[in-house]
């Protein structure tokens, strides 16, 4: 999927506040349940930062309430059931 499609796709389920399943480009990360907290617009390109959900586990075994990521590292958002 295309960046601009991807960050669409985002915005959407940033307004709805759906669960979101994110699915990497590196094929070493699961794909992962999260909800979409808000976007950052630098200078490079955007980065979307992602809520934890009780079933969520981010990439890398992190632990933190939140995960942020540049959208250029997705491949494919689709909304959970």
């Amino acid at each position: 999927m295309k960046t601009e499609k991807l960050r669409i796709r985002l915005s959407i389920m940033l307004s709805k506040d759906f669960k979101t399943l994110i699915t990497m480009k590196s094929k070493k990360h699961e794909p992962f349940i999260a909800k979409v907290k808000d976007f950052l617009y630098d200078e490079d390109d955007t980065k979307v930062i992602f809520q934890r959900c009780e079933e969520t586990k981010f990439p890398g075994d992190i632990e933190n309430e939140e995960y942020t990521t540049y959208i250029k590292n997705i491949t494919s958002v689709d909304r959970h059931q």
